[in-house]
């Protein structure tokens, strides 16, 4: 069998194609002495023959690829497949399938993903507690794809120090998603927008890189996956349903077969988006429940439980605004929550996370009492000083949110 070398500076590498169980391979570049050259091979003027570049780049290309780029080599893989006519009704099928009222924007980003490999994508993300739904389909198909140009990674993944198997992807993929620590939450955040990384593997010095990659998140975690502020415009967030029959031959024998008429149907597509920010879509048109569903949960402990205590008391007295100081909070939370906080935790939450100001003057402290004939009144207090004014559709965005 020939082997395929080439020299980057002064080192000789190996290109070969490693086997996987799957059945496809992946490409690997092994360090490979000038020394084991001369051993392994009979042409004795084969060093004189070995491709040789200055340096690495990665420029993704997919319809127009390059492997040399002038005196460098290109990391980023050939595209295997060409477009071409054809039936790709099953493709579009799933498409539907996987994003539904956003159709037209799946196969946008679809395209996007083809034809502009280092446009910034929003960090998609498909998630069900059904099984059956076609996450890991997805994943697979665009795998099927992209091939050595995606990473199928696990959560942990993103908590080492390491990332040399997927900085230089178009794709990055995250299956049973769970990222419970707040800096690989940020971590992720800052990698969907981010132009350039350092890239680190075990034994090699650390190196600024061009970052191309797009995150696509699957997980049975509907509501709690990743922590997502109510800010945030970098994910769309998609509850995929049940598939209508269980086809366990769907993938290989409907799905892959399609493909070069699919990347063909995407060339022809003409796109229903204008770049509209750095993600190209806005949040608007990428807007979801499951999205809200997401950020409701997101919110911090005290937060929640502050919206619940004052949205009962609003309930409780019949009331459309209520009235509170940080002290009055202070021993509610105390009281019917067990949680004890500080007033800078509260004042956080009602100015930053709510917007509201406080004012300085007198207002009404509402209580139940016991009436003359042993009926129950609402009554109440003057109290006078800094105060925060509650309305109830200061909580509305999170009704229904979590059901």
């Amino acid at each position: 069998m020939k082997r395929h070398y080439i020299r980057v500076g002064t080192q000789y590498y190996l290109i070969a194609k490693k086997p996987l169980a799957s059945g496809d391979t992946i490409t690997k570049m092994i360090a490979w002495s000038k020394s084991n050259i001369k051993d392994d091979e009979t042409d004795k003027d084969i060093l004189k023959k070995i491709p040789k570049y200055i340096d690495f780049v990665c420029i993704p290309g997919h319809l127009d690829y390059r492997q040399t780029i002038g005196e460098f080599y290109n990391l980023y893989e050939p595209f295997h497949h060409k477009p071409a006519p054809g039936d790709c009704s099953n493709s579009l099928r799933f498409m539907r399938h996987i994003f539904g009222e956003h159709y037209e924007l799946g196969i946008d980003y679809m395209k996007l993903l083809l034809e502009k490999p280092i446009q910034k994508l929003p960090v998609l993300s498909l998630v069900s507690r059904e099984r059956n739904t076609g996450k890991t389909t997805f994943l697979n198909w665009l795998k099927a794809i992209y091939n050595g140009n995606m990473s199928i990674c696990r959560s942990k993944d993103f908590e080492s120090q390491f990332n040399s198997e997927w900085v230089y992807k178009r794709i990055i993929a995250i299956d049973e998603t769970f990222l419970e620590k707040k800096a690989t939450t940020e971590t992720l955040k800052a990698l969907s927008t981010a132009r350039t990384i350092v890239s680190e593997a075990k034994g090699k010095d650390r190196e600024q890189v061009e970052f191309h990659g797009v995150i696509v998140l699957c997980t049975n975690n509907e509501a709690d996956f990743v922590k997502i502020d109510d800010e945030e415009t970098r994910y769309w967030v998609r509850k995929v349903p049940q598939m209508e029959q269980e086809d366990p031959n769907f993938l290989d024998e409907k799905l892959i077969p399609e493909i070069p008429a699919f990347l063909h149907y995407l060339t022809q597509w003409k796109l229903t988006t204008e770049k509209q920010g750095r993600m190209w879509f806005t949040q608007a048109q990428i807007w979801t429940e499951a999205l809200e569903r997401v950020k409701v949960e997101s919110r911090n402990t005290l937060e929640k439980e502050l919206e619940i205590i004052i949205s009962e008391k609003l309930d409780e007295f019949g009331l459309d605004e209520i009235q509170f100081a940080e002290k009055d909070l202070i021993e509610l939370l105390k009281s019917e929550s067990n949680i004890r906080a500080h007033r800078n935790q509260i004042s956080k939450v009602i100015r930053e996370k709510w917007g509201l100001q406080s004012k300085n003057s007198t207002y009404k402290h509402y209580y139940w009492m016991d009436g003359q004939n042993g009926e129950i009144l609402l009554g109440s207090i003057t109290k006078k000083g800094f105060f925060f004014s509650f309305n109830r559709s200061l909580f509305e965005k999170y009704k229904n949110k979590t059901a």
